[in-house]
C-alpha cells in the first residue's frame, strides 16, 4: 500500500543553526512555499538545526523538492555547510497524517525553543489567518484532513484567545512584517509597497491607534515616522487601498502579539470579531471595517 504522504527532515551536514534571525526564518518560509507552489504541501516547520516538510507526493517527488529547497536555501542564506541527505518517512493513514502534522508544527515547542521566535518559519500562520503568503496550503490540508478544525490547531498551540484586534500603533510595523514575511517594509518591491500602504490605510482609517487612542487622533507626522517616510509620502500611501488579505492578517498578528504579551488589548478583544474555533479550514478572517 502506497503512503499517503511523506514526512521529510532536512539538516545541514555540520548540524548547525541555519535560520537564527526573524529575517532568515521568513526567508525559509518563502523558499519552501515557492519550491512547493505546484505540490500538495501539507505543512512545514523550521527549528534551530533542521527543517520538517509534510508532502502528499510520491517518494521520488519528495526527494526532488527537498533537493530544490536545499539549493535555494544555500543561495538565500549564509549557510555554514551544505545540507545533508534528507530523511523521508512514510505516512500511512489519515490518523498518522494528522498526528504528523501536529508533530511538525509543534517542533519549536517540542525542542524547548522560544516558541515565538520560530513559528514564523512554519505553515502555522497560514492555518490561523496570520499570513496570506501561503494561503493555498489551507486547501491542501482541508482536502487531506477534512475533519481538522481551527479549534484543533488552537489546541495544539494553546492560543485559544487568538482574535484579530486593532492596534496599538507601535506594534503595526512588526505585525506587518510578520504578516507579509518581509525583512523590511522599505524597498521598491510590489510586496513592500503593498505592506506600507496597508499599514498607512489601517492607521489613517482609525483601525489601529495607541492604547486608548484612535489612529485618526495621531498626528500625521507621528504616523509617517512609524514607516520612516516623509509626511507627503504618508498622505499618498494613506489615500490608497489596503490589501484586504494582508490587512486581515495584520490584525490577527496584532491579536497574537497582544495574546502573547498578556496585554489588556488581548484580554479585551471583542469576541464578536473572533472566527469560530469550531470552523473548518480554511479559516475566513472577518474583513476590516
Amino acid at each position: 500500500m502506497e503512503p499517503i504522504a511523506w514526512h521529510v527532515t532536512m539538516r545541514l551536514e555540520r548540524d548547525q543553526v541555519f535560520a537564527p534571525t526573524p529575517e532568515a526564518r521568513r526567508a525559509v518560509a518563502r523558499v519552501v512555499y515557492w519550491q512547493c507552489r505546484q505540490l500538495p504541501l501539507l505543512g512545514f516547520a523550521c527549528v534551530d538545526t533542521h527543517l520538517h516538510l509534510l508532502l502528499a507526493t510520491a517518494r521520488a517527488e519528495s526527494g526532488r523538492v527537498a533537493r530544490r529547497i536545499a539549493l535555494a536555501l544555500g543561495h538565500k542564506l549564509p549557510l555554514a555547510s551544505s545540507f545533508d541527505r534528507s530523511r523521508h518517512r512514510p505516512v500511512s493513514s489519515v490518523w498518522h497524517l494528522r498526528s504528523t502534522l501536529e508533530y511538525v508544527l509543534m517542533q519549536g515547542r517540542r525542542h524547548g525553543l522560544e516558541w515565538e521566535a520560530y513559528f514564523e518559519a512554519s505553515s502555522l500562520p497560514e492555518l490561523l489567518g496570520m499570513r496570506p503568503m501561503g494561503a493555498h496550503i489551507i486547501t491542501d490540508v482541508s482536502q487531506h484532513l477534512p475533519r481538522l478544525r481551527r479549534s484543533d490547531v488552537l489546541d495544539w498551540t494553546g492560543w485559544h484567545g487568538l482574535v484579530p484586534v486593532d492596534g496599538p500603533s507601535e506594534w503595526l510595523v512588526e505585525a506587518a512584517l510578520r504578516a507579509s514575511a518581509l525583512p523590511s517594509l522599505f524597498g521598491g518591491g510590489r510586496e513592500a509597497f503593498a505592506a506600507r500602504r496597508t499599514v498607512a490605510v489601517l492607521l489613517e482609517s482609525g483601525q489601529s491607534g495607541q492604547t486608548g487612542q484612535s489612529g485618526q487622533d495621531i498626528p500625521s507626522k507621528v504616523k509617517a515616522s512609524l514607516l520612516g517616510v516623509p509626511e507627503r509620502t504618508w498622505f499618498r500611501l494613506a489615500r490608497g487601498s489596503a490589501d484586504p488579505a494582508l490587512a486581515s492578517a495584520i490584525r490577527m498578528q496584532l491579536g497574537w502579539m497582544a495574546l502573547i504579551s498578556g496585554s489588556a488589548a488581548g484580554n479585551q478583544a471583542p469576541e464578536a470579531r473572533s472566527p469560530s474555533t469550531q470552523a473548518a479550514l480554511p479559516v475566513k478572517v472577518p474583513p476590516n471595517k
